[in-house]
Protein backbone atom coordinates (compact mmCIF):
# COMPACT_ATOMS: atom_id res chain seq x y z
CA UNK A 1 0.00 0.00 0.00
CA UNK A 2 3.06 2.39 1.03
CA UNK A 3 4.53 1.71 -2.77
CA UNK A 4 0.93 2.63 -4.37
CA UNK A 5 0.50 5.51 -2.51
CA UNK A 6 4.65 6.75 -3.20
CA UNK A 7 3.94 5.76 -7.26
CA UNK A 8 0.91 8.16 -6.84
CA UNK A 9 2.73 10.76 -4.82
CA UNK A 10 5.41 10.53 -8.03
CA UNK A 11 3.13 10.42 -10.96
CA UNK A 12 1.37 13.90 -9.73
CA UNK A 13 4.51 15.61 -9.53
CA UNK A 14 5.65 14.49 -12.74
CA UNK A 15 2.14 15.26 -14.45
CA UNK A 16 1.75 18.55 -12.48
CA UNK A 17 5.08 19.65 -13.49
CA UNK A 18 5.15 18.81 -16.94
CA UNK A 19 1.74 20.81 -17.56
CA UNK A 20 2.91 23.67 -16.07
CA UNK A 21 6.31 23.98 -18.01
CA UNK A 22 4.67 23.50 -21.44
CA UNK A 23 4.88 26.69 -23.05
CA UNK A 24 5.00 25.37 -26.87
CA UNK A 25 1.91 26.35 -28.41
CA UNK A 26 0.94 23.49 -30.78
CA UNK A 27 -1.11 24.22 -33.98
CA UNK A 28 -4.50 23.29 -34.06
CA UNK A 29 -8.10 23.07 -35.72
CA UNK A 30 -9.92 26.35 -34.99
CA UNK A 31 -13.71 27.13 -36.14
CA UNK A 32 -14.25 31.25 -36.00
CA UNK A 33 -17.54 32.38 -35.80
CA UNK A 34 -17.80 36.41 -37.16
CA UNK A 35 -20.38 38.60 -36.26
CA UNK A 36 -20.80 42.16 -37.69
CA UNK A 37 -23.05 45.00 -37.82
CA UNK A 38 -24.48 46.00 -41.13
CA UNK A 39 -24.49 49.61 -42.51
CA UNK A 40 -25.85 48.67 -45.75
CA UNK A 41 -28.13 45.40 -44.91
CA UNK A 42 -30.51 44.66 -42.40
CA UNK A 43 -29.45 43.49 -38.99
CA UNK A 44 -26.24 41.51 -38.39
CA UNK A 45 -24.49 39.70 -40.52
CA UNK A 46 -22.78 36.16 -39.51
CA UNK A 47 -19.84 33.79 -40.76
CA UNK A 48 -17.99 30.99 -40.10
CA UNK A 49 -13.89 30.37 -40.96
CA UNK A 50 -12.94 26.78 -40.39
CA UNK A 51 -9.06 26.37 -40.29
CA UNK A 52 -6.38 23.73 -39.59
CA UNK A 53 -2.98 23.42 -38.20
CA UNK A 54 -3.23 27.07 -36.85
CA UNK A 55 -1.90 28.89 -33.72
CA UNK A 56 -3.52 32.01 -32.89
CA UNK A 57 -2.32 34.76 -33.48
CA UNK A 58 0.01 33.70 -36.15
CA UNK A 59 -0.45 34.64 -39.81
CA UNK A 60 -2.86 32.67 -41.72
CA UNK A 61 -2.33 31.14 -45.23
CA UNK A 62 -4.49 29.33 -48.06
CA UNK A 63 -2.55 26.02 -46.60
CA UNK A 64 -4.56 27.02 -43.12
CA UNK A 65 -7.97 26.98 -45.23
CA UNK A 66 -10.99 24.42 -44.91
CA UNK A 67 -14.13 26.00 -45.57
CA UNK A 68 -16.01 29.80 -45.42
CA UNK A 69 -19.36 30.32 -45.03
CA UNK A 70 -21.47 33.71 -45.04
CA UNK A 71 -25.09 33.21 -43.50
CA UNK A 72 -26.51 36.28 -45.82
CA UNK A 73 -28.45 38.99 -45.69
CA UNK A 74 -31.44 41.03 -47.38
CA UNK A 75 -28.97 42.28 -49.71
CA UNK A 76 -26.24 39.01 -50.07
CA UNK A 77 -26.79 35.46 -50.40
CA UNK A 78 -25.41 32.80 -48.41
CA UNK A 79 -22.51 31.22 -49.63
CA UNK A 80 -20.28 28.64 -48.81
CA UNK A 81 -16.04 29.13 -50.59
CA UNK A 82 -14.73 25.86 -51.05
CA UNK A 83 -12.16 26.59 -53.73
CA UNK A 84 -9.33 29.26 -51.43
CA UNK A 85 -7.67 31.54 -53.94
CA UNK A 86 -6.52 33.71 -50.88
CA UNK A 87 -6.05 33.97 -47.70
CA UNK A 88 -4.10 36.66 -45.11
CA UNK A 89 -4.05 37.92 -42.02
CA UNK A 90 -4.04 36.89 -38.44
CA UNK A 91 -6.65 36.02 -35.90
CA UNK A 92 -5.57 36.27 -32.00
CA UNK A 93 -7.42 35.51 -28.80
CA UNK A 94 -8.31 38.55 -27.90
CA UNK A 95 -11.22 40.66 -29.20
CA UNK A 96 -9.96 43.03 -32.06
CA UNK A 97 -7.14 41.08 -32.79
CA UNK A 98 -7.52 40.57 -35.79
CA UNK A 99 -7.60 41.20 -39.25
CA UNK A 100 -8.57 38.78 -42.52
CA UNK A 101 -8.81 38.76 -45.83
CA UNK A 102 -9.74 35.75 -48.19
CA UNK A 103 -11.09 35.22 -52.10
CA UNK A 104 -12.23 31.67 -52.89
CA UNK A 105 -14.69 30.27 -55.76
CA UNK A 106 -17.84 29.00 -54.57
CA UNK A 107 -19.11 26.50 -56.83
CA UNK A 108 -22.93 26.40 -55.65
CA UNK A 109 -22.75 30.17 -56.42
CA UNK A 110 -20.55 29.80 -59.58
CA UNK A 111 -18.66 32.76 -58.12
CA UNK A 112 -16.04 34.03 -56.81
CA UNK A 113 -16.02 36.18 -53.23
CA UNK A 114 -14.24 38.02 -51.09
CA UNK A 115 -14.27 38.80 -47.26
CA UNK A 116 -12.16 40.99 -45.42
CA UNK A 117 -12.66 42.39 -42.05
CA UNK A 118 -9.98 44.10 -40.23
CA UNK A 119 -9.00 45.53 -36.24
CA UNK A 120 -11.30 48.44 -36.48
CA UNK A 121 -14.25 46.27 -37.13
CA UNK A 122 -14.75 47.27 -40.46
CA UNK A 123 -16.11 44.59 -42.96
CA UNK A 124 -17.05 43.88 -46.52
CA UNK A 125 -17.98 40.57 -48.87
CA UNK A 126 -19.39 40.06 -51.70
CA UNK A 127 -18.91 38.69 -55.10
CA UNK A 128 -15.07 39.80 -56.46
CA UNK A 129 -14.06 43.05 -56.70
CA UNK A 130 -17.82 44.42 -55.89
CA UNK A 131 -18.82 44.76 -51.97
CA UNK A 132 -22.44 43.72 -51.70
CA UNK A 133 -22.45 43.73 -47.53
CA UNK A 134 -20.28 45.89 -45.53
CA UNK A 135 -20.60 47.14 -41.64
CA UNK A 136 -19.09 47.38 -38.67
CA UNK A 137 -18.33 46.13 -35.16
CA UNK A 138 -17.11 43.08 -37.20
CA UNK A 139 -15.36 40.10 -35.01
CA UNK A 140 -14.05 36.91 -34.60
CA UNK A 141 -14.65 34.20 -31.38
CA UNK A 142 -13.54 31.19 -31.24
CA UNK A 143 -16.10 28.32 -31.09
CA UNK A 144 -14.35 25.81 -29.04
CA UNK A 145 -15.63 22.75 -27.75
CA UNK A 146 -13.70 22.34 -24.00
CA UNK A 147 -10.96 18.96 -23.93
CA UNK A 148 -9.39 18.45 -20.98
CA UNK A 149 -5.71 18.37 -20.96
CA UNK A 150 -3.94 14.95 -20.84
CA UNK A 151 -2.65 15.75 -17.45
CA UNK A 152 -6.40 16.01 -16.59
CA UNK A 153 -7.34 12.69 -18.01
CA UNK A 154 -4.18 11.03 -16.41
CA UNK A 155 -4.92 12.26 -13.09
CA UNK A 156 -8.60 11.55 -13.36
CA UNK A 157 -7.97 8.05 -14.48
CA UNK A 158 -5.21 7.75 -11.31
CA UNK A 159 -8.05 8.79 -9.19
CA UNK A 160 -10.65 6.74 -10.48
CA UNK A 161 -7.83 3.90 -10.04
CA UNK A 162 -6.96 4.11 -6.43
CA UNK A 163 -10.67 4.51 -5.11
CA UNK A 164 -11.12 0.87 -7.40
CA UNK A 165 -8.16 -0.78 -5.42
CA UNK A 166 -8.87 0.92 -1.87
CA UNK A 167 -12.86 -0.63 -2.58
CA UNK A 168 -11.16 -3.84 -3.67
CA UNK A 169 -8.85 -3.97 -0.95
CA UNK A 170 -11.49 -2.79 2.10
CA UNK A 171 -11.72 -5.55 4.60
CA UNK A 172 -15.39 -6.14 5.00
CA UNK A 173 -16.55 -5.02 8.54
CA UNK A 174 -18.93 -7.23 10.73
CA UNK A 175 -21.02 -5.50 13.55
CA UNK A 176 -22.19 -7.26 16.21
CA UNK A 177 -25.39 -6.38 17.66
CA UNK A 178 -25.79 -6.94 21.50
CA UNK A 179 -29.84 -6.47 22.98
CA UNK A 180 -30.14 -5.61 26.49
Amino acid sequence: MRNLIRASAVAIALLSSSSAMATVVAPSNYTFDFTGTCTDCRGTANAVLQVKNYVLGGSLSTSNFVSFTYEGTNLLRAYTINQIMTLTGSIGSTPGSYAVSLTGFSSAADSTYNFSTGQNGNWSTGPFNRNADQGTAGRFSVATAAVPEPATWALMLLGFGIVGFGMRRRQNVHTAVAYA
